[in-house]
């Protein structure tokens, strides 16, 4: 996702209502002009934008117990 290096008017004056509203702000002006990974959670084609969470990595690691393993089929093994 690339965000414009100048926000749209709408986002510039609204005013947070809550903590979490004023956090994704703050990291949305601190984002001006860059590309970051975003996974997309809704589109809102009325107003152009979209809600998601910043990929920071697209790697993760799972430790399964040996029966979880067994139950997915998968070998026991580490590897």
């Amino acid at each position: 996702m690339k965000v414009p290096q100048r926000l749209p008017q709408a986002l510039r004056t609204r005013y947070p209502r809550t903590r979490t509203e004023f956090a994704a702000d703050m990291r949305l002006h601190q984002h001006r002009g860059d590309r970051f990974d975003l996974t997309v959670t809704d589109i809102a084609p009325e107003t152009a934008t979209v809600d998601g969470y910043e990929a920071t990595t697209n790697r993760a690691t799972l430790h399964l117990t040996a029966g979880q393993a067994e139950l997915l089929e998968l070998p026991a093994s580490p590897e």
